[in-house]
């Protein structure tokens, strides 16, 4: 027991330096693309509490994937404004664990339904919107695409889709190691916005 549990406090201390990296890393691509900040949204399961210095109500059945917020998280890093009047929008999701979603399972368990680690993957899914200057709102359904198999599977790689007239989604997914430090950021960055341009987007450049 006393065992285990050491080896519990070196996965927690593995896991804060993973996401001190993580969130480097979303400030790296939050200054890179020239988006005006960076925000973050917990997926996969429920937050705990809305508010700070709070309590939280524990019950019979609740998730444990609940306090694991670093396990499956939206960075929201806002608008910015096109050359054709339109609007940009990104959000990059971080899937430290894709072992449900490459699961060929039918269940929907997020407690059962996983393949082995080894083989899954831990991985970013860019999720980038344009707004048209006379679409009249964004469609912006992230969550649920970040939860769809198609998206959220290792096997994953580039899709652009054509929601509306002139109004596209792209998503595009990176292994987290394409980011192993700022040049490999810059590399797969130009990779992203490369696609981007292939769609249309003639405008995105790396500040």
């Amino acid at each position: 027991m006393e065992e285990a549990l050491c080896n519990v406090r070196k996965a927690y201390r593995l896991v804060y330096e993973y996401q001190s990296r993580i969130m480097d890393l979303m400030v790296c691509i939050q200054h890179h693309m020239g988006f005006p900040y960076v925000q973050g949204k917990k997926l996969f399961s429920d937050p705990i509490s809305p508010h700070r210095n709070t309590y939280f109500d524990l019950f019979t059945g609740m998730w444990a994937w609940d306090f694991m917020y670093g396990y499956m998280t939206e960075y929201y890093f806002g608008e910015i404004n096109a050359e054709d009047g339109g609007t940009y929008a990104l959000s990059v999701i971080h899937y430290s664990d894709t072992g449900f979603f490459d699961s060929k399972s039918e269940e929907k368990s997020k407690t059962e339904s996983f393949i082995s680690e080894e083989r899954s993957s831990s991985k970013l899914l860019f999720y980038f919107e344009y707004l048209p200057q006379k679409a009249k709102e964004w469609i912006w359904n992230v969550s649920e695409l970040a939860e769809e198999k198609s998206f959220a599977t290792s096997k994953h790689k580039k899709t652009c889709l054509e929601v509306k007239p002139g109004q596209k989604q792209i998503l595009y997914s990176f292994d987290i190691c394409d980011f192993i430090d700022e040049k490999s950021t810059l590399q797969a960055l130009n990779k992203f916005i490369s696609y981007c341009k292939q769609n249309g987007f003639n405008d995105l450049e790396i500040v």
